[in-house]
């Protein structure tokens, strides 16, 4: 089954092209059928399959292991930078603030272009209880 993720973005797939813009020291876990992403990831799978967005975070966090987690869907292939800018800024956030989450040019969150403290989003898929902050 193809998937967003394995579309053609220019000369690689839309997963490359994403993946290979992080940071280098940044781990990275993917959710779907692992195949070659042009670096080394970890590779998880949604319960059930194709469950959707929030099956796939639910998988993606249950890889994790670090404090912060950066979220993208699989059709954002230049998403990379603004992940960057999205860590940083929860970073520096206060620590009530469990996320910051991409807005378009109407202020509508993205949830799906964030970064997340991983103990509030474990919290949220057990509690459905999440504050974020737009950017």
């Amino acid at each position: 089954m193809a998937t967003l993720a394995s579309a053609s973005a220019c000369c690689s797939t839309v997963l490359d092209t994403v993946v290979v813009s992080l940071p280098p020291h940044w781990p990275v876990v993917v959710v779907g059928p692992p195949r070659d992403c042009g670096r080394p990831v970890t590779w998880t799978c949604e319960d059930p399959p194709g469950g959707g967005p929030l099956a796939g975070v639910a998988a993606g966090l249950r890889a994790v292991a670090t404090d912060l987690v950066a979220v993208v869907a699989g059709d954002m292939p230049y998403a990379g930078p603004a992940l960057v800018a999205l860590v940083a800024a929860l970073r520096t956030a206060p620590p009530e603030v469990d996320a910051v989450v991409s807005t378009d040019d109407d202020g509508v969150a993205n949830p799906l272009l964030a970064a997340y403290r991983v103990p509030a989003v474990r919290h949220l898929l057990a509690k459905d209880i999440l504050r974020f902050h737009c950017v």
